[in-house]
């Protein structure tokens, strides 16, 4: 999709694992670097954006990654997680969420800081919106760590409604994420 001739989203192939790999790692540190402990942090970037990760990622059908790039500056990115109706959880959370029912996860929504407040996470999430009702999702959700107030007014700003929390392993820590549903 095209907002203008400057400001495309265009699907991520495994050509671009690398480009994705790079704006993954650097939209993650700008914004949670210093908020964890280092070793945790540094285990977990190096475990979740490097190119084996990504690419069994990229080819796995139920993940979607987008890129958005301002005037062919990659500036952004999304990945997007379909569940199917039997899909009881990821085993990676310490307390479980159904999340049968035609879904789609907005799994990760990251864009560099300099581009933040230019209208590009509002072109960003109108296209995901628009995308998951062409895959007949009845809903979108995410889960948005309990301290990025930010991401948390984005989101709620595009009418997004907090419904339940869910605690996650961040390395040996335990963090909440607040997550957040529209119905589409």
């Amino acid at each position: 999709m095209q907002f203008n001739s400057y400001l495309k989203l265009v699907k991520a192939i495994p050509g671009d694992l690398i480009t994705l790999s790079e704006l993954a790692l650097t939209t993650f540190k700008e914004t949670y670097g210093g908020q964890f402990l280092s070793e945790n942090f540094e285990k977990y970037t190096r475990d979740a954006f490097n190119i084996i990760t990504l690419e069994m990622e990229i080819n796995d059908p139920s993940c979607t990654f987008f890129l958005a790039s301002l005037e062919n500056v990659y500036v952004g990115y999304v990945k997007l997680k379909e569940f199917k109706a039997d899909h009881s959880g990821d085993s990676s959370l310490i307390q479980p969420v159904d999340f049968a029912g035609g879904g789609i996860q907005l799994e990760r929504f990251y864009l560099l800081k300099g581009y933040h407040r230019h209208m590009i996470g509002a072109f960003m999430i109108h296209f995901l919106l628009e995308y998951s009702k062409t895959k007949s999702c009845k809903f979108v959700w995410l889960g948005v760590w309990e301290l990025n107030a930010q991401a948390i007014r984005f989101f709620t700003s595009w009418h997004f409604r907090m419904y339940s929390s869910r605690v996650f392993k961040f390395g040996n820590e335990r963090q909440r994420d607040v997550l957040l549903k529209k119905d589409l």
